[in-house]
């Protein structure tokens, strides 16, 4: 009778256990996300599209970003990554953006959280960026730039999954 409800205590485990979020990286792959937020204190639009790629061993991040400047035209930034799952929770990989610079990224995965450090001593700059799962289905990102003091937040925004080739 103990095994008989071992093995029921076991299987209904496991079925409660599928029915959780799937992990980031799941989630975030094989979709495009469109954002609205701040960054450096003025409206923001983001995009960004994640597929698995090079035999399924990175992520690749299409970033952009639109910044409404009162008075002007707006800014827009846009960046490649591709990010490499080191182990099942170790992360690493290279960032090139629109400004023409490369940076190498360093950080952390779990089932609701990237945490990724971008930058080194030798970059042009460095700071961090958080990607967080919400119970809603969306994404939250906030970055960081690198300070005397530690980190200054610099831009937020919430991402919506959005089908791909939908404006």
């Amino acid at each position: 009778m103990k095994f008989f409800s071992l093995i029921i205590t076991i299987s209904l485990g496991i079925f409660f256990s599928s029915l959780h979020a799937q992990p980031l990286c799941e989630t975030l792959t094989n979709n495009s996300w469109k954002g609205e937020g701040k960054l450096m204190g003025m409206n923001a639009e983001f995009q960004m599209d994640w597929t698995l790629a090079l035999d399924e061993k990175f992520m690749h991040l299409d970033f952009h970003n639109k910044m409404m400047i009162p008075d002007r035209e707006p800014m827009i930034f846009k960046a490649q990554a591709y990010y490499r799952i080191a182990n099942d929770s170790i992360v690493d990989g290279q960032w090139f953006d629109s400004r023409g610079y490369i940076l190498p990224l360093k950080g952390t995965i779990s089932d609701n959280e990237l945490v990724i450090y971008w930058g080194d001593e030798k970059s042009p700059e460095s700071g961090k960026t958080t990607y967080t799962s919400l119970e809603n289905g969306s994404i939250k990102t906030v970055d960081y730039i690198s300070n005397e003091s530690g980190y200054g937040q610099f831009g937020e925004a919430i991402y919506q999954k959005h089908a791909k080739g939908e404006d």
